[in-house]
């Protein structure tokens, strides 16, 4: 193994960890619904859930990125002593939690739009 690999390895489990807290299964609930309200022709509150669960998602990816950006000198202890080496790879890994979480949610509504084509479909 070498050092970037010991460096970036450790530390991806807390990124997971702040990823699956920041998404928390969100999407494929929004997916569910959307493709419900969809079905029953209520285009309006499937635009308004899924702006609702947008905003949702933005939130909790600035919340769980601004925890990790806060916490990164204590996650980034080794052995009672920070790790400077660790410090930019936690501060790398807070970006992708900004951005993951809306494009969970993009990706849930389009799954949604396509089961309910797909139901559409046959049922015509």
């Amino acid at each position: 193994m070498d050092r970037s690999q010991r460096t970036v390895c450790p530390r991806y489990n807390i990124y997971s960890l702040f990823l699956i807290i920041s998404t928390a299964g969100i999407p494929s609930a929004v997916s569910k619904q959307v493709a419900h309200y969809l079905a029953a022709d209520q285009y309006g509150s499937a635009k308004k859930l899924f702006h609702r669960s947008m905003i949702l998602m933005i939130g909790l990816g600035v919340v769980s990125a601004g925890a990790l950006w806060l916490l990164t000198p204590v996650l980034a202890m080794q052995n009672g002593h920070v790790d400077p080496h660790m410090i930019p790879v936690l501060h790398a890994l807070v970006w992708p939690l900004l951005l993951i979480p809306p494009m969970s949610i993009l990706r849930g509504y389009f799954q949604a739009i396509r089961k309910w084509r797909r139901v559409r479909f046959r049922n015509c």
